[in-house]
Formats: C-alpha cells, sequence, structure tokens
C-alpha cells in the first residue's frame, strides 16, 4: 500500500461516515493538492463515490474468469479497520437518492415530518418523492429529480423525468393509511405471526440463543484465519531465506491460502445468518408494540410519527404511476405477502388438524385521483385491487 495514498483514504472514509458531505471532501482534497491515481487534480464525484465502494480497503476483491464466468473472492491486504467501513457504508446508504428499496433519514433542516417521503418513488425516474408543506396552498408531494435534477450516476446528464403532477398529501396519506390497515386487518398471515411469535418471549429467547451460537462460530472462524495467516506469513519468510524447498513450500502456501479462502467465504455466510437474526428480533420488538394494536390504527389521535414509524415496519416502498390525465396508480408493495392471503385448513389423516396460510401477494394496487388541484372539488374515490 502507498501510504501517501492510505493516509488519504482514511480521511475520506473517516469524514463520510462523520456526515462530512462529497462537496467538502472533494473541497479539501483540492486544496491539499491529492490527485487522482490518473494524475488529475480535480476529483468528480463519481471517483469518490467508487472510492468509498472499493472493497480492497476491506481485505477482498470479486474476481470473474472471463472464460467461464467463475466469480471468485480474492482475499488481499487490508488498509480500513472494518468498524470504518461499514460506518461509511451505513452513511452512503442513508444518503443516497433515487434508489429503489434505500431509505434517506430525516435531516435537521426538515422542519415537518411527512408520512411518505421514505416510501414514495416515481416509476417514471426512479427517484423519491418529497414533501413541501404550504401554509395558504394545498400541500403536497413531488418529484425530487423533477426539482433537484440529479446527474445519473457516473455521468454529467440530467435525468427527465416525465412525471409533471404533484399529489395531494392529505388525500394520499389518507388513500395508502387506508388501504394498508384494510390489508392488515384481513391478514390471516400477520394474525397467525402474531399469535405464534408474540404471546410469550420464546421466539426471543430462542432468537438471542441462535445469536450466542453464530457469533461464537464467528470468532472460531476470526481465531483460525489469524492462526493460517501466521502460518503463511512464516512460511514465507522460511522460502525467503531458504529454510524451506521452493516448490513444496509454494504448494502448502497455495492450499493454506485456499482454507483461508475458504474460512472467509464460510464466516461471511455466518455474518449474513447473523444480520438476518438481527433482523428477525427486531421484527418480533414491532409485533410486540403493534400487533395487539391492528384494531386502533385507525384511531384518529395518532401522530404521523407514530404512522410512519408503524409503515415502515409493513411497507417496503409505494411506486406511483400516471395512468390518464386523472387518475394515478398506487403499488403498495409490502414486507411480506400479506395482500389476499388465505387460511387453508389441512384434512390429513393425523388426529390434529393444522391451518396455514396460503396464497398472499406483495403487492396492492390503488388507483384513485390524487391531484393536487382537482381533488378538493371533486372529492376521491379509490379502485382498489
Amino acid at each position: 500500500p502507498n501510504e501517501d495514498e492510505v493516509r488519504w483514504v482514511k480521511f475520506i472514509f473517516e469524514n463520510y461516515s462523520k456526515g462530512m458531505s462529497v462537496d467538502d471532501i472533494r473541497t479539501e482534497l483540492l486544496n491539499n493538492g491529492v490527485v487522482t491515481r490518473r494524475g488529475k487534480p480535480i476529483w468528480s464525484h463519481g471517483s469518490i463515490d467508487a472510492l468509498l465502494q472499493n472493497t480492497h480497503y476491506g481485505g477482498y476483491y470479486n474476481y470473474t474468469d472471463k472464460k467461464s464466468g467463475e466469480k471468485i473472492r480474492v482475499s488481499c491486504p487490508s488498509i480500513l479497520d472494518a468498524t470504518l467501513i461499514k460506518s461509511a457504508n451505513e452513511s452512503r446508504e442513508s444518503r443516497r437518492y433515487g434508489k429503489s428499496g434505500t431509505k434517506r433519514v430525516k435531516t435537521s433542516g426538515q422542519k415537518y415530518t411527512y408520512l411518505l417521503t421514505d416510501l414514495l418513488m416515481c416509476t417514471e425516474c426512479g427517484c423519491r418523492f418529497g414533501g413541501h408543506r404550504k401554509t395558504k396552498q394545498t400541500s403536497y408531494y413531488e418529484c425530487l429529480q423533477k426539482v433537484g435534477k440529479f446527474k445519473t450516476k457516473g455521468t454529467d446528464r440530467f435525468i427527465n423525468c416525465g412525471s409533471n403532477r404533484n399529489l395531494r398529501i392529505d388525500v394520499t396519506d389518507q388513500v395508502v393509511w387506508d388501504s394498508v390497515i384494510d390489508v392488515l386487518s384481513k391478514s390471516h398471515l400477520l394474525k397467525e405471526t402474531v399469535k405464534q411469535e408474540t404471546l410469550g418471549n420464546r421466539s426471543v429467547q430462542k432468537s438471542t440463543s441462535d445469536l450466542k451460537k453464530l457469533q461464537r462460530k464467528i470468532d472460531g472462524i476470526d481465531s483460525e484465519i489469524t492462526k493460517v495467516t501466521d502460518s503463511i506469513v512464516n512460511l514465507n519468510t522460511e522460502r525467503l531465506i531458504g529454510n524451506l524447498h521452493q516448490q513444496d513450500i509454494e504448494k502448502v502456501i497455495r492450499n493454506l491460502e485456499k482454507h483461508r479462502l475458504n474460512l472467509e467465504t464460510d464466516r461471511e455466510s455466518l455474518a449474513s445468518q447473523m444480520q438476518q437474526e438481527n433482523e428477525n428480533r427486531v421484527w418480533i420488538d414491532w409485533l410486540k408494540e403493534f400487533g395487539k394494536r391492528i384494531d386502533d390504527l385507525r384511531d384518529p389521535s395518532l401522530s404521523v410519527e407514530e404512522k410512519k414509524r408503524f409503515l415502515e415496519g409493513v411497507v417496503d416502498q409505494i411506486d406511483v404511476s400516471s395512468v390518464d390525465t386523472q387518475t394515478h396508480e398506487l403499488q403498495i408493495k409490502f414486507a411480506f405477502p400479506y395482500v389476499g392471503d388465505k387460511l387453508v385448513r389441512d384434512t390429513g389423516k393425523g388426529k390434529t388438524a393444522r391451518s396455514t396460510v396460503k396464497g398472499g401477494r406483495k403487492v396492492k394496487k390503488v388507483r384513485t385521483n390524487l391531484l393536487k388541484k382537482s381533488v378538493k372539488s371533486r372529492g376521491t374515490s379509490a379502485f382498489i385491487q
């Protein structure tokens, strides 16, 4: 590793994870005369973004064989701590615009809480919708691509969004909220999940136990990786000073490298399982808080913050598209197949009959007039699928 480059890579990761903008990082690089790998004194936003995604700094890269198409994970020296890389990745995800499935956190400059700004996505350009609060006019949601004209990643071009109409906030919020509650109140899957996982703490205890087992396995693999790495270093040293036969030692080192790669792959798999278990715990906690309140969710005293938190537990995304000059279609994409599921009773030969949930979907389509100007005078009606 080039020590001077390492210093600036760390600078970029550390400051980005602390909240510094790409523009400010770019300015600091310019003021300190830091040049790119191609010797250019001006850093582009794309270059900094690509640097933040470079896996080499964490100790690996992915190689694809051109003939077979096989993808291989290759280890290399790491120059950054995993904690720093994770922090930068989380910061990057929280600040992304216009990407499906991502969320943007509320910034300190945002004065109002909007129910759907983290969920509404424009099908024309793939960008999020933002909220605009008005005191003397109708408040509305609007595609942020149309407002901000963000550059396409890696180019200097702008995406022209074809969505030229805004959504009235109060009506859109009500249509989405009523549709979600209607789906959940009829979902057998949610009711069965509440019954099985919320009554008592067995699921929570099991999840905690699983987490401890996974962590012990990961710790064991980490210890083994350290031992194998030390062995590789020692063998290389012995080879260089001539204590071991060149051909034999190279074969041993190759086998050790392969073993280390397998260990690292196993570790990634276990880390993924651990993340899933953590998500299960979050899901169980959510059920505890909201599972018993399904019948109370139409309470008009619920705050926007409470509703927003609830929606984020069950809805992944809401795609907005225009059907005609007056009608919008909302595709509400649930995290689980709650839509139209059925409870089917098994009639087997066993003494105890069992019931299973089948046939659910994740998408609920709602068609209605959500236009900012026309809704007030005409009223609203929704066509729901």
